[in-house]
């Protein structure tokens, strides 16, 4: 028998290295884009001028992917290229979320359609299941019930108030009166999401579930994101407040910052790969800006009709690999393990 003798090793280690995230908007007149975060870092991945754009975990590779609605077309999940797009829905719909319902790994895209009601897919052509009859105007996803391991849906029932639904018919957990804007982010860093509200006429609330409000301005917001600005692993939130301007707010009242004057648009991600976020948002007549701890830089001179944040990819696992000299040859031992 031919004896194996490793007569070398050497040992590696690889680790995985944040990247920053980009940007998807939708520009009029010209299409929908992926934008690295500077001006003319533009590529184009549709012709047509989505409506809404979110982002999730569609598949089993390491890359977020885009679902975004193309108006006269439906809804459609991009793999962030021109021509990747598979349809999911043929109507365009209201109002859009994504969540992981299941805790599969995956996320499913929920819609409301104009006189149908609201539904959550599968990532199929008509892979829909109705979890209400109700067509909502506003909705947002996060992790808002401690004793459900999967993902929900925060969601505005007009008539009726605003719901946290787990992902089926009559599966509603009612938490207030219907508000017109919804953002999710763990804001007390106690391990759910809070919910980001704008009370119809009572004005700009964060919501823990099973514990209540908490008022951080009165006046009633148009817009609203999270993220965590100053890098210290707890969301803030940012809402704007019509006419007046753009606020960064901890979630206690009183505790308002200034960003800018009033905009058009909003979200928020870590464009930079600095492990804070920045805000993106429209300047109704001058263009789509970022926002790095108060320093305001153009994207792009047209208004951007509808944005999402797109994250760098999914970590990849640490390696760890034993290289050995086997009998005059390279062998290459790998094992991964997440981190």
């Amino acid at each position: 028998m031919k004896k194996i003798i490793v007569t070398s090793t050497m040992l590696l280690f690889v680790a995985a290295i944040a990247n920053a995230g980009q940007l998807v908007y939708s520009l009029p007149g010209f299409g929908t884009y992926i934008n690295d975060g500077t001006a003319g870092g533009d590529t184009q991945i549709s012709g047509i001028v989505a409506d809404h754009i979110y982002v999730g975990q569609f598949d089993a590779d390491d890359d977020y992917e885009i679902v975004y609605s193309l108006p006269g077309y439906g809804i459609w999940i991009n793999q962030g290229a021109a021509g990747t797009d598979t349809q999911i829905g043929g109507i365009n719909p209201v109002a859009m979320a994504v969540t992981d319902f299941d805790n599969d790994g995956l996320d499913e895209v929920v819609f409301s359609l104009a006189v149908y009601g609201t539904y959550r897919n599968n990532r199929t052509l008509n892979g829909d299941t109705q979890i209400s009859g109700i067509v909502s105007d506003a909705m947002a996803s996060g992790n808002f019930l401690t004793t459900d391991a999967g993902g929900e849906l925060v969601y505005s029932l007009p008539g009726y108030g605003t719901y946290v639904n787990s992902g089926a018919a009559g599966a509603d957990t009612p938490i207030g009166v219907v508000s017109s804007v919804l953002a999710s982010g763990d804001a007390i860093a106690g391990g759910a999401d809070e919910i980001g509200m704008n009370y119809v006429g009572y004005g700009s609330y964060m919501h823990e579930v099973g514990v209540g409000d908490t008022q951080f301005n009165g006046t009633q917001s148009d817009l609203m994101a999270s993220g965590d600005f100053d890098g210290n692993g707890s969301v803030e939130w940012a809402f704007n407040l019509p006419g007046i301007g753009l606020y960064q707010n901890p979630g206690v009242s009183g505790s308002d910052t200034f960003i800018a004057g009033s905009v058009a648009g909003l979200i928020a991600g870590d464009m930079d790969g600095d492990a804070a976020d920045e805000l993106v948002y429209v300047v109704a007549g001058f263009g789509t800006y970022l926002n790095n701890e108060g320093v305001q830089t153009q994207i792009s001179g047209i208004d951007a009709a509808a944005m999402a944040y797109l994250p760098a990819a999914i970590p990849e696992p640490a390696t760890l690999g034993l290289f050995g000299l086997l009998g005059g040859g390279m062998l290459w031992f790998r094992k991964r393990f997440a981190i």
